[in-house]
Parts: structure tokens; C-alpha cells; sequence
């Protein structure tokens, strides 16, 4: 299709006007004027011709911008403060050369060629930069020194360029003397647009800090990538329809301007706004419902009809042409700049801002997302390679006017955000920054950019057609309309969707992760209800986020207008249709809130203490909430629950919960000074309690008398509610629970997890196991363990009934198995320890001919530990076809339980020998990292670390602690700004899966229960006497681990030693046998060697607990246990004392 048919007009090539537009629109025009007497000019000899690579279609409207005014130049400089290694700096371009193939590019037509079209664009290797030019200004004055300077950025601006030699972009320095320089960047617009011009400069010195030791090295990108970029963009525009038809032919002539000559000579003018105003016209926007790259354009279009009048203005707005369905170029060098012709009706003119600027945006949005720019580009640039004819490898000269003579606007508004150059890169300061452009002739191009907070707008215009004070007129104009927006917008208040500020959490992840994507950094806090623009989200990336989004989502045009338009996360959100803060996924008390609106009568809770409905559950929990208030209980307080397993603790729970308060399991089956411990570190504004351990409770908050100690009795509980009482309504973020588990220090510490993490792990639950209203699920661990969470939350969350189990019965593994036919139990959790010794008393009853099907037994859910295989193994044969599945789950307490999950549901394999924790859940990202935190590849062995929505905010009260768990780490996909490390050695297969390949610390689990070995060390290091001690840990039969400590020297008492250990730690964490040493081995640099302590003592002085003689019954079942064996405890059932033998 020619010319003439493709945009119906005449054939006369002087009608050609909408081809010129349309170049323009693109911002291609340069200027011509020679720099041939710079001695680092480029060299005219012929140099290698490359490889083909694609030309993109906004490389195909600056291509006929270069041959209409001969060139096509951008220019920009910055202004650095601090000792500069020349050298370096010269090391840093040739590298930022290597690892960037759009600065590798040049254009050149064969000879004879008749077609601009027959341009070959083509990428060198293996090329050498030139060497920096230096200009001494260090004499000079000050006044002198900025004189220079703008005159270098105009004949930087109005330098010719010849395509096919290389380097088509300039390196220069200035020296201003006292350590202080202008660093200079000119390149010819066909190899980088202006966002590529911004990560030039921001590459450049990335790479020339990295190269002095300060920061991270830029990524490199290689050929074939960038030539797959430049491909798959190029297809895409081939692929849209025709644009719509534009509107009539616009010129901003005041009086005294004329086109003197179709070769222009660009002049310049950077006006810098204070951060201040700067922050205020983002506002202004926001309150006026638009963004502010719409503000200035509707700006500079009312200043231009106030100047000149006319009826209509129309101004090309340059778009980034980088994003478009799941291609980000956002932060490639290259040069994809498109555009849009916007008309601007007297609607909009004479409107009241507060009425203009929607209208305006509005129309934009539209524009945008029926991608008009793409079709508006793709189709010239198809016409341009097609249809204009050369003559000795130029554009003839008679041409020019013809294009020049009706352009569609000569007024265009640049906006290219954020320059994403920082203020100092390791000694260097970035103390100023300007940028210019050129265009075709008679043009006016007004650039703004945002450097340091600073709006910077950059008034580039031929001063061959422009007087100056016709300049100084429009942008008198131009800032009027500005203040004339911010006073519409003073008396507006704008209403994004809520008046809480939402923080990162708050939005669903998809939305994070783009967002994350394109700013390259952490969301930043309350970022759900804060301006785009204010949290660096501007138009351009605005666009740049759809391509990070679902395919579904971007090709609904509805949706794609609708997230354009939005002006916050949380409006975009609204605009995805997800109203919930977690893609759907109510807080888990939300939603237990309406399974009691829903379900009042159906049972809820049943336990060793009574049956609670949903209703009652209702009632009783409101009354707890109430109670607590009126105890002093605040939102964002802490509720220490002081309860054994069972309807009471459940209800508390949830009463401290709808009181805005998180809460703190304690366990009464821990040592009194542990309890003691978690009250008063804890900070508790109350420790509720049942009547029989009240007096426990007393002693407790001895040290800490501002906890109020809250019996749950019935006398508690009698009485009518509140007819004030609101259930508090938490946000996302806020604390839910402090899970306190084994500290390295000898102390536990708290782990703080929010509701927005369980929020997405018990979806999670739901999404995998399904349980449906009425089914059981079993509750049989201590509440202070990470995995009651699920235990208590998941059932009363679905309509479920909670199970609590009773301390005997849980240890009882022939209990438990009739707990589950009676009740019956639909999901049940083991730890793999305890779920052998379940399968070996289910072998005893298989072996006595009993029946041993659990019929409604759907799920076994297995955590805590490593899974051998020969359990996984016995459990199928045992149970063959009828066997339920099992679930292997993994995770820390610090990532909201579980992150991984591997369904095993047949017989393994037999050429398996290892069971796999499987791969991540939703929501969370998972990494394996060196000890430099580095990301290693597939099959590589390395520490694993987990970020995403379930992280905890760290350990509560020990910032050092969180400090060194919680490390920074940068992702484009990961969700908040850090990971946590969990010391585990894991290897990720090619299928996402991930195998547990042992701890790299001394971090053990044994039976569930996670223990840090140097806690246990402290302890022991206290008793009289001891001067060292240590613990490992010991295998038995494969599967039983046994905690073996090691003392010093020999004159330490063992028996004390142990009894200290059972005064201070819970039961679990006390050694099964002390072996006392002259000394500690160390290895030849000095540390504690625990090779050696794990090998098989010489000589055996040992403490160690033994059993009291047991009835034959007893010795019977004990059998099937490994000894020592204290799952009873130490009261009634087994009889234990410590012996002790040297």
C-alpha cells in the first residue's frame, strides 16, 4: 500500500504531510552541524560490517529525520563533584559497550539502493571506544565555566552524525577544576531514545562505581537477546490495524515566527522546579484525577492557545514504545520512542481544570489502550521503508520542504519520568543534570524529566524560526496553567479507595510483583493508596506494569483502559475486580467471622474441655474481646493465652484477635522460666488464662507488673456484650501472632507473623487439601508450635469442626488411631518421627488381625522433619490402595509455617531414593543462594531463602537478630525487599522441586520440636562448674535423633548439669546423655570441632536419663520405642532418674 492510500492523500509527494507528522511525532528531527575539528571524532574508515539485526519501527522514523535535516541528536550532561579516575571512567564505557548491544549499532544503505527501506541495520563486536575528550575549564570563572558549557550542549545537540560509522554516541568530559567535572553524553537518536539516554548515563556510572569495589556490577544483555527484543517488538507492530484517522494539521506560529530554513539550528533552556513544587503539581494531578505527564501536556496546549489563538491545539506526545504484551524493554538500551497525536478541543481549553484534566486523561487512557500509538508508528514506519525514495544514499534534497509543509503539530511534550540516575555513585556525586533534544524545523520540543526529585523541563526550539521572547511568552504561559491547576486542586481531596494507607501487603501480589518489576526495588510503605507518581510509578512504567501482568489481563482492553486510568495500586486493584487485599483471600478472622454469621449452629470446636458451636463460638469469643478491652487490652497490643488445648484457648484466641490484638501461645507444659521469659519479653498487655492454671499465671508477670493478668471464668463471661462492641477490623500488616521458638543466644526469640501472610498460606491449604464444611481436623500439637496454626485456623475458616486432642491421647499412638475412626478425623498432621511410631503401632494391630482402614481419613499432612523414605515406603505397604496421601510440607515458622509442598499418593519408585519437599506454594519465592547470597543455578547445592507474603516482620524486640535473618535481597518477582535465610542446604531440580539436603548451622529438628543447639549450649554453660559445653546430635535406627552433650572440664558435674538443663528447657530439648571431657577438641584454627564430638566416644563417663523397671506389659510396648523414650513425660506412666557413671 503506497503512500497516498495508506493515508488518503494526494500523490503529490507535497501533500505528504501526514507522513511528516508522523515523524515527527516520534520526535525524530535532528539538526546538522559539523564538529569535524573534535580530535575525537570518529574515524570515516571503513570498519566491519556486523550482523543484521532488525530495525524497529521507531528506527525507521528517525532514519527519515537524519536524511530530512541530516541528523538527529540528543545531548545530556551531569554534573559530577568528587576525585574522578579518568581511566576508569574509560574502562567503565568500553565495558557498558561490551555488555550493551544497542551502543553497538549502525545503519548503512548498499549502493544503488532507491528505498530508504533498503537500510541495513547491523550490530559490530569486538569495537574499542574512542578515547574521552577533555576540555580544561578549571581557569575559568564560574560564570564562564556554565557559558561553556551550555554552549557545548547546543553544538552537542546540533552535531551530525554519520549512521553507518561507529560509535554513533560520545563520551566527554570537562574539567571545572577542585574534583569537579561535566560528564557528556551526545548520541544520534537512532540508536537511543531519551529513556535509553537516562540508562546510558545511569549505566555508565553503575559500571564506573562497580569497577572501583562500590555496588553491584549493571546486567549484561546479550546479541541474541537484544535482537529477539528488537524482533519480537517489530512483529508485534505488523500486526496492528490501521490508526484512526488524525485530526487537522496544527502549527503554533505566534507573530514574528517563520520558517526561515528547512535546516534547523535547535537552542535550549532547562527551567529546574524545586522538589517541593515538584511534589505539588504530583499532587495537584492526583487530586484532579489524571497524571502529570497529562497535566503538562494539557498545559503546554492551553499556554499555546492563550498565545496564539486558535480553536483547537493538537501536540505530539512521545510514548515509550517498550512495553506491549509481555515484552518490558523498560530497561534496555535502544531506541523504541513512539508517538501520539492528542487533540485538544475548546472543551478543553476553556474548561475549568477540575473538569479538563479527567476529560484529558481520560482521552489519553483510551488512546493508550487501543495501543494507537503502536498503530500509528508501525503504519508510517511500514510506509517509510516502502515508499521513500533515495538518491545517492540521501532523501533528495527537494524533498524536504514537501514533508515540512503540513506537519500535524509542531508542538511536542516528551515526558520521560524518573531519570532513575542516582545522587552519588560511590565517591562521585551527581550534583546537576540537563538533557536536550532536537526535531525538524519549526518545532518546539518540551521535554520534562525528573532528576532528584526535580521536575526538569528542557524548552529545546529552532531558533531559526523562533524569536526568543516568543519562547519566553509560551512558557510564561505554560507555568500560569500550572499554578492555575494546583489552586483547582488545592480545595480537592482525593478518595483512592479507603482511608487506611495500605501498605505493600495490601495489594494483591500479581500487582506487587509488577510493580516491583518495573521500579526495580521494594514498594514503599502505605504504597496502596498513595499516588503512582509519588511512589515512582509514572505513566510510562504505568504501562511498562501491564506486561508484567497475566495474558488474560492484558488482552482485555477494558481492563487495559481502566489500569491506565488508575492513579493507585489500590485502583488498579479495583480495576482487576479483586476487592480483597489478598487476590480474593480473606484474613483468616474474617473469614472465621462468617462461618459464624453463616453457621451458628453447626459444632465448631470439640476438645477435652467441651463443644463450642459457631455461634456460641461467636458469643463467647465477642464477650473475651470485650472483657480484654475493658482489661486495658489496645489494637496492636499483645495477649499472652496461657491454656491447654481445647475449646477455652480457641475462643480466647479469637477474642484477643477481635480486641486488635495479637496473641502468644504459651505452653503450660514448659519450664516455669521459660514462660516467664516469653511474658516479660513479649511486652504483654494482658495474659489470659484458665481458672486452673491462674495461679500459674500470677507467677508468671512477676517482673512485668503492667501485664494484667484475665482469668477466663464463667463469672467472665456472664453478662449481656456491649451494645458498642465492634469486632476490630485488622489491617493486613498488622501482628496476628509471636511464635516464640529456640534461640542460638540460649533464650527463645519471637517470631512475628501477620495476618497477610497466614492469609495466603491457608489459601494455599484450602486450594490443595479442600475441606469442606463439617469434616474434622485434628489439632493435636502445642499451640506455641508454628503448625496449630493451620491446625486451629483452616477448619473454623471452611465450616470445619476443630479437633483438639488431649495431651494423653497424643502421646498414645494407639489412641490416636481410634481418635480418628470415631471422631472422624478428615485431615491429620505427624511429624515423620511420630508418624513412625503411629505406623508401627498400626503394624502391631495389622499383625493381630485387626481392621486398620481409616475410612474417612483423607489426608496426612506431614511437617517438622526431614521424610525418610523407608516410612513413606512402609505406610503404602501397610495400607495399600486404601492408604490416603501424604503431604510433605516444608517451611520455617518465619515464613508463616510452610512454604513447599511434595503430594506422595502411591508407592514410590523404587530407584527413589530421596523424598522431595516439592516445590514453592503461592505466593512465596524461593531462592538458593551462595554464602555471598548470590542465586545458583539448577542441581547447585546452596543455602535456601525464602521471600514473598508470608515472611514475618522478624523477631519481635531483637532487631539484631531479624538483621541477620532477614537479609536485602532484589528480584524483579520477589514480593517485599528481603528473604529469609533458613539455613537449610537445599538443590532445586529443573522441574521447580526442591530436595532438603541438611542444615548448614546448628539448627536441628527432633520430633517437630526446633531446636538450636546453642540454646541448650547456654544453658549447660551456666551450671556451676562448666567451662565448655556443646551438643550434637546423634541418629538411631535412621529416624530417631538423640541430643548428645559434651561438657569440660572433668571436675564438672554431669547429674547437675542435666538437672539445670531440666529446670531451664522444655522437656524436648533436655540431652539424653552428657559426656564429660578434660577439655573440649578444637580444630587447627582454633573452633569447636564437632566432627570429632560426633564420633564414637573412647571412653563413655556418662549422665544419661534411665528407666525405672516397668511391668511386662510396659517392657512390651516399649519395644517399639528406641530407648531413652520420654514421649510420656516424666510423671504416672514412666519413672526416670539420672544416673551417672564414670
Amino acid at each position: 500500500m503506497g503512500l497516498a492510500s495508506r493515508f488518503g492523500i494526494s500523490t503529490d509527494l507535497g501533500q505528504l504531510h501526514t507522513l511528516d507528522d508522523l515523524l515527527a511525532a516520534a520526535g525524530a528531527a535532528g539538526t546538522a552541524r559539523s564538529v569535524s575539528n573534535d580530535p575525537a571524532a570518529p574515524s570515516t574508515e571503513p570498519q566491519e560490517t556486523g550482523t543484521p539485526m532488525p530495525l524497529a519501527d521507531a528506527q525507521a522514523l528517525f532514519l527519515l529525520g537524519h536524511h530530512l535535516i541530516d541528523s538527529s541528536s540528543l545531548c545530556s550532561w551531569l554534573r559530577l563533584e568528587g576525585p574522578l579516575d579518568r581511566d576508569r571512567l574509560a574502562r567503565a564505557w568500553q565495558r557498558m559497550v561490551n555488555d550493551n548491544p544497542g551502543l553497538r549499532i549502525i545503519a548503512t544503505l548498499p549502493p544503488g539502493a532507491a528505498r530508504l527501506g533498503e537500510t541495513q541495520s547491523r550490530l559490530l563486536t569486538g569495537v574499542s571506544v574512542p578515547p574521552i575528550p577533555v576540555t580544561d575549564l578549571s581557569a575559568r570563572t564560574l560564570d564562564a565555566q556554565d557559558a561553556a558549557l551550555h554552549d557545548a550542549f547546543e553544538e552537542g545537540l546540533n552535531r551530525e552524525w554519520d549512521l553507518g560509522q561507529w560509535p554513533l554516541h560520545q563520551i566527554a568530559l570537562f574539567d571545572l577544576g577542585h574534583d569537579r567535572h561535566a560528564l557528556f553524553l551526545t548520541n544520534e537518536h537512532f540508536i537511543s531514545d531519551g529513556i535509553g539516554n537516562q540508562l546510558i548515563l545511569a549505566t555508565l556510572l553503575r559500571t564506573y562505581a562497580a569497577l572501583g569495589g562500590a555496588g553491584a556490577m549493571p546486567d549484561a544483555l546479550n546479541d541474541d537477546a537484544f535482537r529477539d527484543i528488537q524482533r519480537r517488538l517489530k512483529e508485534h507492530g505488523e500486526r496492528q490495524d490501521a490508526p484512526a484517522s488524525g485530526g487537522a494539521p496544527y502549527g503554533w506560529m505566534p507573530e514574528g515566527a517563520e520558517i526561515r530554513s528547512h535546516r534547523p539550528h535547535f537552542s535550549v533552556s532547562v527551567h529546574e522546579t524545586s522538589r517541593d513544587d515538584t511534589a505539588a503539581l504530583e499532587r495537584a494531578a492526583f487530586s484532579l484525577g489524571g497524571t502529570l505527564n497529562a497535566l503538562l501536556i494539557l498545559a503546554l496546549g492551553r499556554a499555546a492557545a492563550r498565545t496564539e489563538p486558535a480553536g483547537a491545539v493538537a501536540i505530539q506526545m512521545p510514548t515509550s514504545g517498550r512495553a506491549v504484551a509481555d515484552i518490558d524493554a523498560g530497561r534496555i538500551i535502544g531506541c523504541y520512542a513512539q508517538n501520539l497525536p492528542v487533540d485538544l478541543g475548546s472543551e478543553l481549553i476553556d474548561a475549568p481544570w477540575a473538569q479538563a484534566l479527567p476529560s484529558f486523561a481520560n482521552q489519553i487512557n483510551g488512546l493508550l489502550a487501543a495501543e494507537e500509538d503502536w498503530r500509528v508508528t508501525a503504519s508510517l514506519a511500514a510506509t517509510i521503508l516502502s515508499d521513500v525514495p533515495v538518491e545517492h544514499a540521501r532523501v533528495p534534497e527537494r524533498m524536504r520542504p514537501m514533508f515540512r509543509s503540513k506537519l500535524r503539530s509542531n508542538l511536542y511534550a516528551p515526558f520521560i519520568g524518573d531519570t532513575g540516575i542516582a545522587g552519588s555513585y560511590g565517591d562521585l556525586t551527581v550534583a546537576a543534570y540537563r538533557a536536550g533534544t532536537v526535531n525538524g524545523a519549526a518545532t518546539i520540543d518540551v521535554l520534562h524529566e525528573i532528576f532528584d526529585g526535580r521536575l526538569h523541563g528542557s524548552w529545546n526550539f529552532d531558533a531559526n524560526s523562533f524569536p526568543p521572547d516568543a519562547i519566553a511568552a509560551l512558557r510564561t504561559a505554560f507555568e500560569e496553567e500550572l499554578a492555575a491547576a494546583r489552586a483547582a486542586a488545592a480545595g480537592l481531596t482525593p478518595t483512592p479507595g479507603g482511608s487506611r494507607r495500605k501498605a505493600a501487603q495490601d495489594i494483591p501480589p500479581i500487582l506487587v510483583q509488577a510493580a516491583q518489576a518495573v521500579l526495580g526495588e521494594p514498594l514503599p510503605e502505605g504504597a496502596g493508596t498513595r499516588d503512582l507518581s509519588e511512589i515512582g510509578i509514572d505513566s510510562l512504567r504505568k504501562v511498562r506494569m501491564l506486561t508484567h501482568l497475566p495474558p488474560e489481563i492484558r488482552r482485555d482492553a477494558d481492563k487495559r483502559r481502566a489500569l491506565i486510568g488508575a492513579t493507585t495500586l489500590s485502583g488498579m486493584a479495583e480495576a482487576l475486580g479483586i476487592e480483597d487485599a489478598w487476590g480474593g483471600h480473606p484474613l483468616p478472622i474474617n473469614a472465621i467471622l462468617e462461618q459464624m454469621k453463616t453457621r451458628p449452629e453447626a459444632a465448631a470446636v470439640t476438645g477435652p474441655d467441651g463443644t463450642f458451636t459457631y455461634g456460641e463460638l461467636d458469643v463467647t469469643s465477642a464477650r473475651i474481646a470485650a472483657l480484654l478491652r475493658d482489661k486495658g487490652v489496645r489494637p496492636g497490643d499483645r495477649v499472652g493465652l496461657l491454656f491447654e488445648r481445647g475449646r477455652g484457648f480457641v475462643a480466647t484466641m479469637l477474642g484477643a484477635l477481635r480486641a486488635g490484638a495479637a496473641y502468644v501461645p504459651i505452653d503450660p507444659a514448659y519450664p516455669p522460666d521459660r514462660m516467664a521469659y516469653i511474658a516479660e519479653h513479649a511486652r504483654l498487655a494482658a495474659l489470659a488464662t484458665s481458672p486452673d492454671l491462674a495461679s500459674w499465671a500470677g507467677g508468671l508477670t512477676g517482673n512485668t507488673p503492667d501485664t494484667v493478668v484475665v482469668v477466663i471464668d464463667d463469672a467472665a463471661l456472664s453478662g449481656d456484650l456491649p451494645d458498642d462492641f465492634v469486632t476490630h477490623t485488622p489491617a493486613p500488616e498488622d501482628l496476628m501472632v509471636i511464635l516464640y521458638t529456640s534461640g542460638s543466644t540460649g533464650r527463645p526469640k519471637g517470631v512475628a507473623l501477620d495476618h497477610a501472610g497466614y492469609a495466603n498460606r491457608l489459601a494455599w491449604h484450602q486450594k490443595q487439601f479442600l475441606l469442606q464444611p463439617g469434616e474434622s481436623v485434628a489439632h493435636k500439637t502445642s499451640v506455641c508450635f508454628d503448625i496449630s496454626v493451620w491446625e486451629l485456623f483452616w477448619p473454623l475458616m471452611q465450616g470445619g469442626i476443630l479437633t483438639a486432642i488431649g495431651t494423653d491421647h497424643v502421646r498414645d499412638p494407639w489412641a490416636q488411631a481410634q481418635i480418628i475412626r470415631e471422631r472422624p478425623i478428615s485431615v491429620m498432621h505427624f511429624v515423620p518421627s511420630m508418624f513412625e511410631e503411629f505406623i508401627a503401632a498400626l503394624e502391631v494391630e495389622h499383625d493381630a488381625g485387626e481392621d486398620i482402614a481409616f475410612p474417612d481419613l483423607r489426608w496426612v499432612v506431614l511437617s517438622g522433619e526431614a521424610l525418610p523414605m523407608p516410612v513413606v515406603r512402609r505406610w503404602f505397604t501397610l495400607l495399600g490402595e486404601n492408604a490416603p496421601p501424604l503431604a510433605n510440607l516444608y517451611g520455617p515458622t518465619e515464613a508463616s509455617i510452610d512454604v513447599t509442598c511434595a503430594v506422595i499418593s502411591s508407592m514410590p519408585a523404587e530407584t527413589e531414593a530421596r523424598i522431595s519437599i516439592g516445590a514453592a506454594i503461592d505466593g512465596v519465592q524461593l531462592y538458593v543462594l551462595d554464602d555471598d547470597a548470590r542465586p545458583l543455578g539448577d542441581g547447585e547445592t546452596g543455602e535456601l531463602c525464602i521471600g514473598g507474603v508470608q515472611l514475618a516482620h522478624g523477631y519481635f524486640n531483637q532487631p539484631d537478630l531479624t538483621d541477620k535473618a532477614f537479609i536485602p535481597f532484589t528480584d524483579s518477582a520477589l514480593v517485599g525487599d528481603k528473604v529469609y535465610r533458613t539455613g537449610d542446604l537445599v538443590r532445586r531440580g529443573a522441574d521447580g522441586r526442591f530436595d532438603y539436603l541438611g542444615r548448614k548451622d546448628s539448627q536441628v529438628k527432633i520430633r517437630g520440636h526446633r531446636i538450636e543447639l546453642g540454646e541448650i549450649e547456654a544453658v549447660l554453660g551456666e551450671t556451676p562448674g562448666v567451662r565448655q559445653a556443646a551438643v550434637v546430635v546423634e541418629q538411631r535406627n535412621g529416624i530417631n535423633s538423640l541430643l548428645i552433650a559434651h561438657i569440660a572440664p572433668e571436675s564438672a558435674d554431669p547429674g547437675a548439669a542435666l538437672a539445670h538443663c531440666s529446670g531451664k528447657l522444655p522437656v524436648y530439648m533436655v540431652p539424653n546423655q552428657i559426656h564429660v571431657h578434660a577439655q573440649l577438641p578444637v580444630t587447627p584454627n582454633g573452633k569447636l570441632d564437632r566432627k570429632a564430638l560426633m564420633k564414637k566416644p573412647e571412653s563413655a563417663p556418662v549422665a544419661e536419663f534411665a528407666s525405672a523397671p516397668l511391668a511386662p506389659a510396659q517392657r512390651w510396648l516399649v519395644q517399639h520405642f528406641p530407648a531413652p523414650y520420654r514421649w510420656w513425660g516424666t510423671a504416672g506412666s514412666t519413672s526416670t532418674a539420672c544416673s551417672t557413671r564414670r
